[in-house]
């Protein structure tokens, strides 16, 4: 192309620049995001299909939800949410994926992201409990489209601080548009899974803890750690505006919903945002 030496350079500045900020932006916005560890990630964990160009989302809104997993006091706080693709890659609540199948319906790749850790600090029912350290996850997904219909499953695997152990997530969507497919409408159950390891950091309290917190001792297994029922409203209000909704409740089962540190077995999230899209080459 056939250009002032200049305009060249100014152009290609931008082409390296664009990309550079956004990606140091989204680590910001992305460990904001992860670091709650909380539905809006988990309703979102599917790398979206590849696009020929960058295509990027970022919103933010508040949200009420409950202090810790398993509490019964909420409170309110920011609701994060967005997502970037590049080709075959994607940034989003659950990681950084790719697409190494896709094919007839189906998505299969791998997916690295971050998750939270709990501070006994946060509640007062946690107190004398020990602080659980955030980890780098990763896993794998699948995902299978036929028709309006989308089953997913997400696994993935404490990297750093293993004892955070494997979790995992199977949900199965209903997705359609309305008013002229400005509002999309994700909907659908959801069961959350997670070892023995998981299930012992979270919500197992061993005999020091229980000397030290007053609870009793407990030591779950791991399995079914809970099932629920999840929604996800998009409007699109103009080309760059976007606006969304989001609501999560679910039951805990299994030896979780037993555990002393869980005060509720139902929980719920609602979050509305407003959020920016755009695309650039």
């Amino acid at each position: 192309m056939s250009i002032g030496g200049r305009q060249t350079s100014r152009i290609a500045t931008l082409g390296i620049a664009k990309p550079a900020v956004l990606l140091a932006s989204l680590v910001v916005f992305s460990h904001a995001a992860w670091s709650q560890a909380l539905p809006e990630q988990e309703l979102e964990q599917t790398t979206p299909a590849p696009t020929p160009n960058w295509n990027v989302t970022l919103g933010i809104g508040p949200s009420e939800r409950p202090v810790y997993v398993g509490a019964k006091r909420y409170h309110v706080d920011p609701f994060f949410f967005g997502s970037v693709s590049y080709r075959n890659l994607s940034l989003g609540p659950a990681g950084l994926g790719t697409n190494l199948i896709n094919t007839d319906g189906f998505r299969i790749g791998p997916v690295v992201g971050y998750e939270d850790g709990r501070d006994s600090d946060g509640d007062p029912h946690l107190h004398g409990l020990h602080n659980i350290q955030p980890s780098i996850m990763a896993g794998a997904f699948v995902a299978y489209r036929l028709g309006s219909f989308e089953l997913n499953g997400t696994f993935r695997q404490a990297v750093i601080h293993t004892n955070n152990g494997l979790i995992g997530r199977v949900q199965l969507d209903y997705l359609d548009s309305f008013f002229g497919k400005r509002l999309a409408v994700r909907v659908g159950p959801e069961v959350d899974l997670g070892d023995g390891r998981y299930e012992k950091t979270w919500f197992g309290i061993n005999g020091h803890q229980s000397l030290a917190s007053g609870l009793p001792a407990y030591f779950p297994q791991g399995g079914v750690v809970d099932a629920g029922f999840h929604a996800i409203l998009n409007y699109k209000y103009s080309d760059s505006i976007v606006l969304r909704a989001i609501g999560d409740i679910r039951q805990f089962d299994g030896d979780v919903s037993h555990s002393p540190i869980v005060e509720t077995k139902t929980q719920g999230f609602i979050g509305i945002g407003i959020g920016y899209h755009f695309t650039f080459e």
